[in-house]
């Protein structure tokens, strides 16, 4: 495969076969598959967004990996916030609610609510849609951007935003989750990621490899 010069959400487009043998990405393995899929993503999260998306294509990009996020359940998302969260996603994608236009039907197909929101309440697909427009018609004369800023205005707020979980063991062999986020670290169990079992506040870290030979 070509090799491609790493750019960070700029505008700048990424540039083909760089000699610059530290900014490369090689010798990655990938699908065999046509075509090629590469998802782009930011591995930091922006703690205020409002203050750090400065660029209309970070904004975007970023929103949509929140989104993707947030849907897929990577990140937890209660139910009533699910709901809130699609209907700045329609106002993203389609503007302003026009009843004529956006007949009963008319979001079957996109993906905005997480599997396990639908799973967990007996609502019919018709149910969904009505709870989603209905916030979706308070947001007339919202812009594209000013919808995908409110999104993740709110997504920053839920507990799983921007951490990155590590599976780890503590000295009884028991399986736990590290957290790592702007604010530090956290210890997970492993079957909850939402409340942290220890908690490392203003305290500093490093990070150093453990050898085979040196376990303690």
């Amino acid at each position: 495969m070509k090799r491609f010069k790493r750019k960070y959400y700029s505008n700048e487009e990424l540039e083909e076969d760089s000699d610059d043998e530290d900014d490369m990405v090689v010798n990655q393995d990938v699908k065999k598959e046509n075509p090629l899929q590469f998802k782009f993503r930011a591995k930091f999260y922006p703690e205020d967004v409002a203050e750090e998306l400065i660029q209309d294509i970070t904004l975007r990009l970023f929103y949509l990996q929140v989104k993707n996020a947030i849907v897929g359940d990577e990140i937890y998302c209660p139910p009533e916030t699910s709901v809130l969260l699609a209907s700045y996603a329609v106002q993203a994608r389609y503007g302003d609610y026009n009843k004529t236009v956006h007949t009963p039907g008319c979001l079957e197909e996109d993906r905005l609510l997480p599997k396990r929101v639908l799973d967990q309440h007996k609502m019919s697909k018709t149910e969904w849609e009505q709870s989603i427009m209905t916030w979706w018609h308070e947001h007339r004369g919202m812009l594209r951007e000013d919808a995908m800023m409110e999104y993740l205005k709110i997504a920053q707020d839920l507990e799983m935003y921007g951490v990155n979980y590590f599976d780890i063991r503590n000295k009884k062999g028991t399986e736990l989750y590290l957290g790592v986020d702007a604010l530090g670290l956290n210890i997970y169990e492993k079957d909850d990621k939402l409340t942290p079992k220890i908690g490392f506040p203003g305290r500093k870290f490093g990070i150093s490899p453990l050898t085979k030979g040196n376990s303690s």
